[in-house]
């Protein structure tokens, strides 16, 4: 295959008008353009405006011959390297040798055998057109922006171009015979590479972005393809070369990730505008329901509702807190058996807007979190809402079944059984640029007062982390549908069994330490209005060490902050545990309580909380793990 294909152009310098004939006719058959003048000045006059790929010159012409002809032809810059062929009846030797040392390509001889000729012209042209195409190649290497590095069979460098020691600084003499890993920036490791060879010898080849170092030591990126080169072409030969091809795309890849903080910090504004509005209208209605509850403590039965209502928005905060932990991964996820079918429905009867169900596939069981599976239908089923708020014929479906993941062909899932929960509206869908950006962390198209872009992020990191993938598909104008896959367990759950209430007598002596007095003031106030507990307080753990100095075989319990200035709790649990004290420790923590769980492994008889707390959970909590610690 060559760069450009035929046909060529022949200018055919002949005096006979039969010989000129059939010169012409013949190498039109042979698929030439061809041009016929009977004279040198009348081809010398045509050479000043056209460039053939080859003349066909008859020696002995009227006027000026054709050795005269050539020769000022070879004098021009723009026809010196044109291919001559010469036509002659002579066969004197000075004839022939002015010729060739003229630059004439070859000679034929009168009377013409044309299928000779012919092989001649196709041999002239074709040596014409590889040192064409070679030249060309050349200079596409030694002056294109792409390094080229081009080793052995045994990775010796053999060829670099230009670019090479543009990109990297390392001049061809210093590369040449040397083992390409000399520009290796030791961030890819070895199974990167073992993977990188792998596929050059099971597929022939390799492609991705791969960081290296200049020789000056900084860091460059470049996106390459490596490929295999067999001898004579035959993949069933060895190797012989391997060949790189490179484009720097350092600054591209620094744009690129400007541009990424860029929509980062858009995105962040966006989210703390929507959580800051949000937040503070349950501040506003905290502050409110305070002062009502003071200007009616005189009338006792009309406080209850303004409790609740602080209680729902104290809920309302926990939950949006939730959300924006699990975004950043330090959420607490307690996983159950949940029979699926059983859950949506319960779920469903509490949703405000009617949705429209098909018949669900039974027995479904799945291994998740309730709290992460309301907040995901939540979403799912709000954002749908809000898609058909404008349409009077708007409507949201759900369905529920049974797949197999070898089936599926919107997402990638290992064999196996899944629950396939559909989520799908008639509404204004999406294009092409929001489709690709919805799970994105605070990305939102909603106004500052209506969303903080949590919601479907927060999905997208529940799913992986109930093992699960979700699927997306809309058409603006059309609709959406969100696809939720959750593998299925096949297990019966085990029946839980509670303990009885069998403690000793007495009141459940706690030690509760947190920084924060709000936290330690109103937990104090609420254990001992149970009538259950005596409660010491320490603001810090070295106020705690001191107390337990003092009432240190008094304590049954200790409740411990993790996040606290000086000495953490996880460290004053050890240092308790180091001075002798056996009793349970409950830990409470914003965060995820298995990264708790890990930070205090070798500490016996302990648990974990979360906050904000349930402070009804909180007081079982205590209780059981005195009763069975």
């Amino acid at each position: 295959m060559t760069i450009t294909d035929p046909p060529h152009t022949i200018l055919i310098v002949e005096d006979d008008p039969t010989m000129s004939h059939i010169a012409d006719n013949r190498c039109r058959a042979h698929g030439y353009d061809t041009h016929c003048v009977a004279s040198g000045e009348e081809a010398l006059a045509w050479l000043a405006h056209h460039r053939p790929d080859m003349m066909l010159v008859d020696i002995q012409l009227p006027g000026i011959d054709g050795l005269a002809c050539i020769e000022r032809m070879k004098q021009l810059p723009t026809t010196a390297d044109i291919s001559v062929l010469v036509l002659s009846s002579s066969e004197e030797s000075a004839v022939i040798e002015r010729a060739f040392d003229l630059g004439v390509a070859d000679f034929v001889q009168k009377p013409v055998n044309w299928q000779i000729l012919l092989h001649h012209i196709a041999r002239l042209l074709s040596y014409k057109q590889t040192q064409w195409e070679s030249e060309l190649l050349r200079n596409a290497a030694n002056f294109g922006r792409d390094s080229i590095l081009i080793t052995d069979a045994d990775c010796r460098i053999r060829y670099v171009n230009p670019a090479f020691t543009a990109i990297t600084g390392y001049g061809a003499d210093e590369v040449m015979g040397k083992n390409p890993r000399l520009l290796a920036s030791g961030l890819h490791d070895k199974p990167f590479y073992r993977e990188m060879w792998r596929r050059i010898k099971e597929e022939g080849g390799w492609q991705g972005t791969i960081t290296d170092r200049h020789k000056d030591g900084a860091l460059y990126q470049h996106r390459m393809q490596i490929t295999a080169l067999h001898k004579e072409g035959n993949p069933a030969l060895p190797v012989s070369h391997y060949i790189a091809i490179s484009h720097d795309v350092t600054a591209e890849v620094r744009r690129e990730r400007q541009e990424r903080e860029a929509e980062k910090m858009a995105s962040i504004t966006t989210m703390v505008g929507g959580v800051a509005h949000d937040f503070n209208n349950m501040l506003a209605g905290i502050s409110g329901n305070c002062f009502l509850m003071r200007t009616k403590l005189h009338q006792p039965a009309a406080l209850p509702p303004h409790i609740d209502a602080i209680e729902s928005l104290g809920a309302r905060g926990a939950e949006l807190i939730s959300r924006m932990l699990a975004f950043v991964q330090h959420d607490m996820v307690h996983l159950e058996a949940i029979a699926l079918e059983e859950f949506i429905r319960e779920e469903l009867n509490r949703c405000p807007t009617p949705v429209h169900t098909h018949p669900f596939d039974r027995g479904l069981r799945i291994h998740g979190d309730k709290k992460h599976l309301r907040q995901m239908l939540d979403v799912l089923i709000s954002n749908a809402c809000d898609a058909i708020a404008s349409k009077p014929d708007g409507e949201v479906e759900l369905r529920l079944e049974q797949v197999d993941g070898s089936t599926v062909d919107d997402a990638e899932l290992p064999d196996g059984r899944y629950a396939r929960l559909t989520v799908s509206d008639n509404g204004c869908g999406m294009d092409r640029a929001t489709k690709a950006r919805v799970f994105e962390p605070f990305f939102t198209t909603k106004e500052v007062d209506q969303g903080n872009g949590l919601g479907l992020s927060m999905l997208y990191g529940s799913m992986q982390t109930h093992q699960g993938a979700v699927a997306v598909e809309s058409t603006l104008g059309e609709g959406s549908r969100f696809t939720l896959y959750f593998p299925l367990v096949t297990t019966q759950p085990k029946e839980e069994t509670m303990q009885t209430n069998n403690r000793r007598g007495g009141k459940i002596r706690v030690l509760l330490v947190d920084d924060e007095a709000v936290v330690r003031e109103v937990s104090e106030e609420i254990l001992l209005e149970t009538g259950e507990f005596d409660v010491h307080t320490a603001a810090n753990g070295r106020v705690a060490l001191s107390l337990l100095e003092q009432h240190g075989d008094a304590i049954d319990l200790a409740l411990l902050d993790v996040m606290m200035p000086d000495l953490n709790g996880i460290d004053l649990a050890r240092q308790l545990r180091r001075r002798g004290h056996r009793f349970p420790i409950i830990f409470c923590t914003g965060y995820n309580r298995y990264e708790v769980l890990d930070q205090t492994a070798g500490l016996s008889n302990i648990a974990v909380v979360n906050k904000p707390f349930d402070y009804g959970e909180l007081i079982a909590s205590i209780k059981e793990k005195v009763e069975t610690g």
